[in-house]
């Protein structure tokens, strides 16, 4: 038997050890934090305070690919400060999430930017809920502005 196939065979045979025992090792793993926690803190901040680029890197990237996701975040933030959110349950999020992944496909297919619109905006009394939004072109949505309740043709 060769070293290679030695390695394949540990990684193997760990592989299945780790599957197996999958709730005793996460068990010993919050003990083990439990017990050390100060000592697990010290040693993760020091490890970001060495790695502060690298990390920094990490998360704009992070944010770059997950533009959508902030989007929904801050158009919810927004509501709820108004009093007006009507999206309340995780189905709900979800759908307005992929409203901004639509908007992000589209504007990738047509090469114009889209962007998620209040048919009846906030300003005029309108509702953030699903059925007062769609996706439109970001040129049409700035010219409506806040003047008027129009549908955009094929709007979703």
């Amino acid at each position: 038997m060769t070293l290679e196939d030695m390695n394949v065979r540990n990684k193997e045979y760990d592989k299945a050890y780790h599957l197996k025992n999958k709730e005793r090792r996460n068990a010993q793993s919050r003990a083990y934090h439990e017990a050390n926690k100060e000592k697990d803190n010290a040693n993760a901040k020091a490890y970001y305070e060495a790695n502060k680029d690298k990390w920094t890197g990490y998360k704009s990237k992070w944010y770059q690919d997950n533009k959508e996701y902030f989007r929904a975040k801050d158009a919810l933030r927004g509501s709820r400060k108004k009093v007006v959110n009507e999206i309340t349950d995780s189905e709900d999020v979800w759908v307005l999430k992929e409203m901004y992944e639509l908007a992000k496909q589209r504007t990738a297919e047509t090469k114009f930017v889209w962007e998620v619109d209040h048919i009846q905006p906030l300003s005029k009394g309108g509702k953030h809920s699903l059925d007062n939004l769609q996706v439109v072109p970001r040129q049409w949505n700035r010219r409506k502005h806040n003047h008027n309740a129009d549908r955009f043709f094929g709007a979703t």
